[in-house]
């Protein structure tokens, strides 16, 4: 997958909170985005109010913050193209499931181990569903997930594992 599918060109500020449409382009064609939100003006919409920091503060993409998406400065030059565009699919996961069920992932997060979240699990799920769709094969999303630095490999192991019997529900 090259840069230039998903990613505009664009200096990227560190700490600079930007609209994501500013950095992105075709989300809106995301297979993952298109099951999650099937009305295209919805889906738009729901662009339209999604933020991205890159931040050298951040060391992994995350929700935390529920006004942005954190992402660590480097991941702008220093990402593989297929997994930068399956963590943005992932974040946005995230977003969605916090505007729809309300999620606080703080909470989620001390409640559960990050390789059974079920929360993680389904955004995984959803980002091998976009892996291939986007021809990027079961082993290059296997080595995206080896790619967590903050889980060792037996968490990893079963981070993948559980990913792959993760049933995705039909809403």
């Amino acid at each position: 997958m090259k840069m230039s599918y998903f990613l505009k060109t664009i200096k990227i500020k560190p700490g600079k909170i930007y609209p994501i449409l500013k950095i992105f382009k075709n989300l809106e064609k995301s297979k993952v985005l298109k099951i999650l939100i099937p009305e295209k003006n919805k889906r738009t919409a729901f662009l339209k109010k999604q933020k991205i920091v890159f931040s050298r503060k951040c060391s992994c993409c995350n929700v935390l913050n529920e006004k942005y998406i954190s992402f660590p400065h480097n991941y702008w030059n220093e990402s593989p193209a297929y997994g930068f565009y399956l963590d943005i699919i992932h974040e946005l996961t995230h977003c969605w499931q916090r505007e729809k069920e309300n999620i606080n992932f703080r909470n989620l997060a001390r409640k559960f181990e990050y390789w059974e979240n079920p929360k993680e699990l389904e955004a995984y799920a959803h980002g091998l569903i976009e892996a291939k769709s986007k021809g990027i094969s079961k082993k290059q999303f296997k080595d995206y997930i080896e790619e967590d630095d903050f889980l060792n490999k037996k968490q990893i192991e079963l981070l993948y594992r559980n990913i792959l019997k993760f049933k995705i529900s039909k809403k």
